[in-house]
């Protein structure tokens, strides 16, 4: 069985067991096996995250649309208009409905299309560097945003953690300048929240995708001096941000920050090392290739 094929009867195994576990229809067993799999392979947990955050909000939204008593649908003389009313409360009226509708629909379909932010898979996605080619992170996954439920108030009117969700919503149902626009207002409205660091990683990414690798620097290195110290955040934001150097054509601003990611020795050792030996015979005086 070839890598590819191994890593693919992984990710079909972890999605199934992710579904289990958010549905709460896991073994215990099963649920072990789950969480041996996040251990090695993180990019589980980011899934398993995510999954969890659109569910509660649909679970949210749709709450609103279960009678607190018998006879209160016929009272209403319409059932979804209490779902209606706890939209509007929960996302300020933006967007109507349908969220609860697209939060489901993600929570089912999202899959696991996790990260491509390792392994290049092609021509297009690699990055000259003369005279050979080298290869970078071509985009970013939305699965890589930062979710804001380890971080959730337990207040749910918080203003900070509505627009979040809203502009999680945006992202995954395709909807980027939206997005990226909630992030600008939170940046701007709580410059001084604890979280606001997930706002910046989250628009460097969209930036990112976009080829605005200036802003996209900017960006992260924002999301690093806001952030709280989490090893694994700190790792992923300093990967995106030596590709995002790179992709300027910063070879010695990118093979620092390189360093910077090596010396983490997470989960992007590997391709951090591999972009080092093919960038320094260009800038390193006596460096081997």
């Amino acid at each position: 069985m070839s890598n590819d094929d191994k890593h693919r009867e992984s990710d079909i195994k972890a999605e199934k067991l992710i579904r289990e576990y958010v549905n709460g229809t896991i073994s215990p067993e099963d649920e072990d096996r789950l969480w041996e799999l996040m251990v090695e392979n993180p990019q589980y947990y980011e899934h398993l995250k995510l999954n969890s955050a659109l569910k509660k909000m649909y679970e949210s939204g749709s709450a609103g649309n279960t009678s607190e008593s018998g006879d209160s649908n016929a009272e209403s003389g319409n059932e979804t208009d209490k779902g209606d009313a706890k939209i509007t409360r929960l996302f300020g009226g933006q967007y109507g409905a349908w969220i609860v509708a697209a939060a489901a629909v993600l929570a089912l379909v999202i899959g696991l299309n996790l990260l491509k932010v390792s392994s290049p898979g092609g021509a297009e996605d690699m990055f000259a560097l003369s005279p050979e080619n080298s290869p970078l992170v071509a985009s970013v996954d939305v699965l890589y945003f930062e979710s804001i439920e380890a971080f959730r108030d337990e207040a749910t009117d918080d203003p900070f953690t509505l627009r979040f969700d809203e502009s999680l919503l945006a992202a995954f149902t395709g909807e980027f300048d939206e997005a990226l626009t909630i992030y600008q207002d939170l940046i701007r409205d709580f410059p001084e929240d604890d979280r606001i660091f997930m706002a910046y990683l989250n628009s460097g990414i969209i930036y990112f995708n976009d080829e605005k690798y200036d802003e996209a620097a900017g960006a992260f290195e924002q999301a690093l001096s806001k952030a709280n110290g989490d090893r694994d955040f700190n790792e992923k934001t300093t990967w995106l941000l030596a590709n995002s150097k790179l992709h300027k054509g910063n070879l010695e601003q990118g093979l620092q920050t390189l360093y910077i990611v090596v010396e983490y020795d997470g989960i992007y050792h590997q391709e951090a090392l591999e972009l080092i030996r093919t960038i320094e015979p260009y800038i390193v005086p006596g460096a081997m290739p």
